[in-house]
């Protein structure tokens, strides 16, 4: 129910510019891409308990349609991939083990074009987002599978601007940050009930380049390095019961740096 509500907000957002569509320009892209994840988990007194660290392979996808100086893009991408894990358990015995990830992403926003940098092309861009993770650590000979489910919906307040335009090449920057609204993981022990936590808030970013070449009228590749950060914060302490009668454990999830270095290659068809 929480994600059909979100899509209902995604697709009031974009609707302004969508309505306009028989005076607008739109394209649609399409791309694969690898990013290179570092997640890494700290106690309390910021040492590390555990990190992972691997490359995700997935699949992009935007679309866009502008009416004079805006333009509304609905964009979403899926990773999916095995990941190194190196931590520990419970008890602080040392722990190898691999970690099943796939991160999926939508986000919609409206850019707002600046006719006074009409040369660079300058936009300020804000909207929404909503990141989910599906983390599962696999079992070992002494532990258990661990199937972890964070999921948050997130404001964005950016800016676009184009560096370098020659013949049919160009080179333009994206910068966004991030601010996440009622982060929460969801886990579950054996024998215990599902516990749903809530994450510290704090800021994340994205940093992205992008070299555009025109192929021919309407088609044009756009390779795209870029940098992501999310710094989640601490959960409080949540009780654990069995069949909805309390125990004596607890659970909290720890603060957590999460690093993503990725590349993504897409082809966008306009018109």
């Amino acid at each position: 129910m929480r994600n059909k509500n979100f899509v209902i907000v995604l697709l009031m957002v974009c609707w302004p510019v969508l309505s306009y569509a028989e005076v607008s320009n739109s394209y649609i892209t399409i791309g694969v891409g690898i990013e290179d994840l570092s997640y890494i988990e700290y106690d309390d007194k910021d040492v590390i308990l555990d990190r992972e660290d691997g490359l995700l392979p997935g699949i992009t996808l935007e679309v866009g349609k502008r009416w004079n100086n805006i333009t509304s893009v609905l964009s979403g991408s899926l990773f999916n991939g095995l990941v190194d894990y190196d931590g520990q358990t419970q008890t602080r015995i040392p722990l190898k083990t691999k970690t099943d990830e796939k991160i999926t992403r939508v986000e919609a926003t409206i850019h707002f074009s600046l006719d006074v940098f009409e040369m660079t092309n300058v936009s300020l861009l804000a909207g929404l987002g909503h990141r989910e993770w599906r983390r599962d650590i696999l079992a070992t000979r002494v532990t258990n599978s661990l199937l972890e489910f964070y999921r948050w919906k997130y404001w964005i307040l950016g800016t676009s601007a184009r560096l370098l335009q020659k013949g049919k090449t160009s080179v333009d920057i994206d910068v966004r940050l991030f601010r996440p609204i009622k982060p929460t993981m969801d886990v579950g022990f054996r024998n215990y009930d599902e516990v749903t936590l809530d994450l510290g808030i704090n800021y994340g970013a994205r940093f992205r380049i992008l070299y555009n070449l025109v192929t021919r009228k309407g088609r044009h590749w756009i390779l795209s390095p870029y940098w992501e950060y999310w710094n989640m914060g601490r959960s409080v302490n949540e009780g654990l019961t069995i069949n909805g009668f309390p125990t004596t454990g607890i659970v909290w999830e720890p603060r957590s740096d999460t690093t993503v270095f990725g590349v993504s290659l897409s082809m966008r068809f306009a018109s």
